[in-house]
């Protein structure tokens, strides 16, 4: 499932995409804005949640040293300060806008996983699967998690504004990134010999979202610039006869790490080091509690030209830096680590449609084995190694079934415990 998602989608659009009313989808949209309008109202006016910290932060009613991080999201601020100076009440802006950037993430992620499950899925289960993301949380294990969000963060976050903003710019970022790398891939296919170069518009427009993420959450591209540093450098080791290629992505991740620079020495106390045994198994737990399923996903039903894939090996590298972090870095916990539950929401947006073509690819080639073995066609010693190898893809199946209802209870427990206490 190695896909362009950019260029699927551009083709699509190319080739006039038939468009109807989904009626499934829009009645998913209505009920998360209900949802969402509900629970982050209640967060905003409870005085000790993040979001109404964040919020008084935005109007100027508390100081800056009140919440953690909070210099590091300013385009949420500025977009609820927009919005309250227009006198809208101090709750209902913060509100609004935090629907409003749910919503988008929303879209967002339902037209990420309809174009990797095309033509084989219809709209209405990528509807499905994006509701799941939206809602499913680490998985909760009282004895570890007495809380919400103790032992470990969430992916699909409800309780913190500036990672719900930074998840909709990292997914563009992230998928834009790996768009320029399939640009490498196809022009070697196509021109061999020629040194292969990203166009400055493509070079402009991942700069740009990338210092868009900088601006959305800056927590985020701290581990994102140097998987995405990463991963260049061993393509360029892979492509050395290619370097203005790898000198423009590295010319567009110049604004970011400016931005980055200038918030480091604008930090009072910036980042102490501080690693220990302990940290490094609380920044490794909270990882595994929260993709869980994805991680089972990877390791049963992953394709052999998986690793190829430029989306997941940035997504694995992000993962392993923003853990790498966590443990490292005093200011960053298992419970604050924003840039790691958000690599792990971006996991679950590679690794659920991946789970359901498994699921698809299991029916069929259990329909084909009984309609073989109905007919003779297949040797009894080989109709013995492929029932078992099938019996195997469907322990995998419903090991994935049973973690995913539990990420699902977890995610849903999370919102009710939200909604109840209007913070945490």
């Amino acid at each position: 499932m190695n896909i362009d998602i950019v260029e699927k989608n551009r083709e699509l659009r190319r080739f006039r995409e038939k468009s109807s009313f989904d009626a499934f989808f829009w009645a998913a949209f209505a009920l998360l804005v209900l949802v969402s309008l509900i629970v982050f109202y209640r967060e905003a006016n409870a005085a000790d949640s993040e979001l109404a910290l964040q919020s008084g932060l935005a109007a100027g009613s508390v100081s800056f040293e009140s919440s953690i991080g909070s210099v590091s999201a300013p385009f949420w601020h500025i977009s609820f300060k927009a919005l309250y100076a227009l006198g809208v009440p101090f709750a209902w802006a913060a509100a609004v806008v935090c629907t409003a950037y749910k919503l988008l993430g929303f879209v967002l992620v339902q037209r990420i996983v309809f174009l990797y499950l095309m033509p084989e899925a219809n709209a209405k289960l990528a509807t499905l699967a994006a509701l799941v993301v939206t809602v499913s949380a680490a998985v909760r294990i009282p004895s570890l998690d007495p809380g919400v969000y103790t032992a470990a963060g969430s992916p699909a976050v409800w309780h913190d504004p500036a990672q719900i903003v930074g998840q909709l710019a990292a997914m563009l970022c992230l998928f834009y990134a790996a768009h320029c790398v399939f640009g490498l891939q196809k022009y070697r296919g196509q021109a061999e010999g020629r040194a292969a170069a990203l166009s400055w518009s493509q070079a402009g427009v991942l700069a740009a979202l990338l210092l868009l993420g900088a601006l959305c959450e800056i927590n985020f591209l701290r581990a994102f610039l140097p998987a995405l540093g990463v991963y260049v450098l061993a393509l360029w080791a892979k492509n050395p006869k290619h370097p203005r290629f790898f000198l423009q992505l590295f010319a567009a991740f110049l604004p970011a790490g400016v931005c980055i620079a200038l918030q480091f020495t604008g930090s009072a106390d910036g980042l102490r080091i501080s690693l220990s045994l302990e940290s490094a198994w609380l920044s490794v737990r909270g990882i595994l509690l929260a993709a869980a399923f994805p991680l089972l996903v990877l390791m049963t039903a992953a394709r052999k030209d998986a690793f190829r894939d430029p989306v997941l090996a940035l997504c694995l590298l992000l993962t392993a830096i923003s853990a790498a972090e966590a443990a490292l870095f005093e200011r960053i916990s298992a419970g604050i680590n924003r840039a790691g539950m958000t690599a792990v929401f971006l996991m679950w947006i590679i690794m659920l449609p991946r789970y359901i073509t498994a699921v698809f690819d299991y029916r069929y080639e259990r329909l084909r084995l009984q309609q073989d073995a109905k007919l003779g066609a297949v040797p009894a010693a080989l109709l013995v190694r492929k029932q078992t190898r099938l019996n195997l893809k469907s322990l995998g199946i419903l090991l994935g079934i049973i973690l995913l209802l539990w990420h699902l209870y977890s995610g849903l427990y999370s919102l009710c415990t939200l909604f109840s206490a209007g913070g945490i």
